[in-house]
């Protein structure tokens, strides 16, 4: 005999608990069936802008000021974004370089490059790059300033450094 209890979590996330009754004894089963994508759509994307103060100088793993938009997935504290359902994502990035120093920016899969882009250091250069990624649930994706320096405007409404991201399928 198998039972069904639905136990509601702190996120809002049905988890399901089986207990499954046997003649050898009663086993627990908890099944991490909170997969979103196991119930309906999986809502994932995000837009952070304006790289932190800390850093524009590599090595860096690039921190954001602002979080335009946050569909889920976007981890603020930790500055990178967290797969919530498997798929393919849209990756998209921005950044300038300075006046005097270019730059090297990658787009990190769990800890490894995926890919870079390059700005040269001849007056404000921008650089740009995407990439489409299958990520399984829990998979962390990053920007790393791999080298060089990057810019940002004093003024806090102006923003050079961009991180997109959004579930394709």
């Amino acid at each position: 005999m198998v039972l069904f209890k639905n136990i509601e979590a702190l996120t809002s996330t049905v988890i399901f608990v089986v207990v499954v009754f046997c003649p050898q004894g009663t086993h627990a089963l908890i099944s991490a069936l909170s997969d979103p994508t196991a119930f309906g759509p999986c809502n994932a994307g995000f837009t952070v802008r304006r790289a932190n103060n800390d850093s524009l100088v590599a090595p860096a793993h690039i921190g954001f000021a602002e979080v335009v938009t946050n569909l889920g997935g976007w981890d603020a504290t930790g500055q990178h974004f967290t797969a919530p359902c498997h798929g393919a994502y849209f990756f998209l990035f921005h950044a300038t370089s300075t006046k005097e120093e270019d730059f090297t920016m990658a787009i990190m899969h769990n800890g490894e490059y995926r890919v870079t882009a390059y700005g040269s250091s001849k007056d404000f250069q921008a650089a740009s790059n995407s990439a489409v990624l299958y990520l399984n649930r829990f998979d962390n994706v990053h920007l790393q300033l791999q080298q060089g320096r990057i810019y940002e405007h004093a003024l806090d409404n102006e923003a050079y450094t961009t991180f997109t991201a959004f579930r394709i399928a």
